[in-house]
């Protein structure tokens, strides 16, 4: 077997490390097993201290009906603290301030966004620049007015867009967090325009470089169904995929990313979506049960 296959990629939404059934003493370790296991592992929702003296471990936003929480505001750090001397490490905030999630500004210094975690020495290239795929670093404004009107925009929203060589391949893995709106996952402007972000992010990053027409990998808690306009759009986005893209849920089965517990209705939100014309590089795909309201997604790369 060629030097760098197989490769084991992971993603998964940690659900801000909110605490459930013990969950504040084991999602460190997991987290942690999953990158002695894995060459690459995608987090969303991670929330990282500037200065963990100065952060408490759990904390909630102080808005109105925040149902959600304690987020574990130091999630990110503890994490660090244990894979600094085998793997690198890289934090991209979602936004221009501090924050608790998307909801509200923090009184801490604690930045909320996506934690990317790669097993060192594991590839012959590895670069990472990071890009909005929404907005400019600002928190969520919207408003719903009785009931059915909704003003305001969704939180802003970051996206890591690596190059990656392994032996005589090249892969784009684009990882990120999609848009949450008061709006649900329905086709809308926002999500337009994160589409067009997407593939001018991923651009952007790969222009004029050896990395413009490779395969591209896109991964992560996109808070899109496949039953969206977007998403089907997404799918032939040709800046983002150079070509088509396939749905790598559909092909494998699987209906829905959501753990029990998650209690709304809606099952999709995770997906992995990939060149079509690279397909054949898959060698396991699947979604396993986490200690999230999301599933964790699994893809090896080895054919």
């Amino acid at each position: 077997m060629k030097r760098g296959l197989p490769i084991t990629v992971t993603s998964l939404n940690t659900w801000s490390g909110v605490a459930v059934s013990n969950r504040e003493a084991t999602i460190v370790d997991y987290i942690v097993e999953l990158a002695h296991t894995h060459d690459i592992v995608s987090l969303n929702e991670v929330h990282y201290a500037d200065d963990m003296g100065k952060v408490p471990r759990f904390g909630r936003a102080p808005v109105q009906k925040d149902e959600i929480g304690p987020y574990h505001l130091t999630l990110g750090n503890e994490v660090r603290e244990k894979l600094f001397r085998t793997h690198d490490l890289y934090f991209t905030s979602n936004f221009d301030c501090f924050a608790y999630h998307d909801r509200a500004a923090a009184e801490y210094p604690v930045k909320f966004g996506n934690l990317l975690i790669v097993r060192r020495k594991r590839f012959d290239e590895f670069s990472l620049r990071d890009q909005y795929c929404y907005g400019q670093g600002e928190l969520n404004t919207e408003v719903l007015v009785k009931g059915m009107v909704v003003n305001g925009i969704p939180a802003s929203r970051s996206m890591q867009v690596c190059s990656v060589t392994y032996g005589q391949h090249r892969f784009r893995l684009v990882f990120m967090h999609g848009i949450w709106t008061q709006r649900g996952k329905v086709d809308c402007p926002a999500r337009v325009s994160q589409n067009a972000r997407i593939g001018q992010g991923v651009l952007a990053a790969t222009r004029n470089t050896a990395y413009e027409t490779v395969p591209t990998i896109l991964m992560g808690d996109l808070n899109y169904t496949s039953r969206l306009e977007c998403f089907k759009d997404l799918l032939q986005h040709k800046d983002v995929f150079n070509g088509t893209a396939v749905n790598l849920n559909a092909k494998a089965g699987i209906r829905t990313t959501r753990t029990k517990f998650y209690t709304r209705s809606e099952p999709e939100a995770d997906f992995t979506l990939m060149s079509d014309w690279a397909e054949g590089y898959v060698d396991t795909y699947e979604a396993l049960d986490a200690p999230s309201d999301h599933m964790r997604l699994r893809l090896v790369l080895g054919k």
